[in-house]
């Protein structure tokens, strides 16, 4: 059984030479199952390979009760600062928001291209950001506890991690159309879906759930009912079980 995990397989398999997909294909036709974390992976698989494809979603700690902050200041994004997580399009969707919205905080919380991001943010003059570094387990949660918004434009994505640990604690996210996060953020229900790379259209989600509190409160509730319904710890033993025994 083969746990796949990684976002960016189909883009390692494009880029061999057709002998060693071949070899790839071979391989993962000698597995019994193997394990992705969203329906689109699973399709992904299936096109590839004859082997047994099952869904088996990241789970999370939720807590009993929404412990969201509406009226927070601070907004977050969880993850390594690189193009690929759209690190660079938060920043220019940040500086089109301009000053309108000075009094919001983003927190960039990850490593990755600091030096790069450090200067965009100096030469843009966005004094309103912050690069947080990485996030040790003790910190994450007064971080959780004081986010107004989770923002994750990421081009590539399995089943993010950032998003259901920040969803699980009531924030709604805003993220992008890619991967598995379609599974789990409804949009306009429980949070914001954007295309990867569409800067104007990131700057105006933003503003929309920044200026619309009542919006935030009933995408917040909605966010730690998804979560707790389908990706805590006991919904996920209970498919893994169903797994085991069924194979």
């Amino acid at each position: 059984m083969l746990h796949m995990h990684g976002s960016r397989f189909g883009i390692f398999y494009d880029n061999q030479p057709s002998f060693l997909q071949k070899i790839i294909v071979n391989h993962l036709n000698r597995l019994d199952h193997i394990i992705v974390l969203s329906e689109a992976w699973k399709t992904y698989y299936e096109n590839l390979c004859d082997t047994p494809v099952t869904v088996m979603e990241n789970a999370v700690e939720v807590p009993h009760n929404n412990p969201y902050n509406n009226t927070s200041k601070t907004i977050v994004t969880f993850g390594n600062v690189s193009q690929e997580k759209g690190s660079y399009d938060l920043l220019r969707a940040i500086q089109s928001l301009g000053a309108d919205y000075q009094e919001y905080e983003f927190i960039f919380y990850g490593i990755g291209d600091i030096s790069n991001a450090e200067a965009e943010i100096k030469q843009n003059q966005l004094t309103n950001v912050t690069l947080g570094g990485w996030v040790e387990s003790k910190q994450k949660q007064t971080i959780l506890d004081s986010a107004l918004l989770h923002i994750l434009p990421s081009y590539h994505e399995a089943l993010p991690m950032a998003i259901l640990e920040t969803m699980a604690h009531g924030i709604p996210n805003i993220s992008t159309n890619v991967g598995g996060i379609p599974q789990i953020i409804n949009n306009q229900q429980n949070g914001l879906l954007i295309e990867p790379g569409d800067v104007q259209e990131l700057h105006d989600a933003i503003a929309d759930l920044l200026d619309n509190q009542e919006t935030r409160q009933q995408m917040s509730l909605k966010a730690h009912q998804a979560v707790q319904s389908q990706f805590s710890m006991d919904a996920c033993n209970t498919k893994w079980e169903q797994l085991y025994q069924s194979i």
